[in-house]
């Protein structure tokens, strides 16, 4: 806990983005358009854009709005923030950061698979991938 003394230093910036980031990522899972957010918000697309990108905070009401249009937690808006602004290095040494517009497409695609079978199928076959892909580069790196 901090006292008189200490400060936090934050980046409030990097929150601001990281924040607006997470809106956009859940909005395209969701399916939403900037537009359908806005409307459901009683907002403009612009201002969706610019809360998006990071350029305008968003207000604590505003984040509870968005929670229950885009059905996601308050957590999930927040999601990156702290580890980030913890130590700047993300995840493994690796800066944090939302997923590829490949990974939101498959995603997105992914939600429409009904077969549950197959969903568990398809999470198995990506998680032996990763798995393959990394001991090939941890092989690569010993020079195996």
């Amino acid at each position: 806990m901090p006292t008189d003394k200490t400060k936090i230093d934050l980046d409030e910036k990097k929150v601001d983005q990281r924040v607006g980031e997470n809106i956009r990522h859940i909005r395209l899972l969701r399916g939403l358009s900037q537009g359908a957010l806005a409307e459901a918000a009683g907002i403009t697309f612009q201002q969706v854009q610019k809360y998006e990108k990071g350029t305008n905070r968003v207000s604590a009401s505003r984040l509870v709005q968005f929670s229950i249009v885009l059905s996601c937690s308050l957590d999930d808006l927040f999601e990156g923030t702290k580890d980030e602004m913890m130590d700047g290095l993300g995840i493994d040494g690796k800066p944090v950061s939302v997923l590829s517009s490949e990974a939101t497409s498959i995603a997105l695609k992914f939600d429409d698979i009904s077969d549950s079978d197959i969903r568990r199928r398809i999470k198995a076959l990506i998680a032996t991938l990763a798995k393959s892909r990394e001991e090939t580069e941890e092989d690569e790196l010993q020079g195996a």
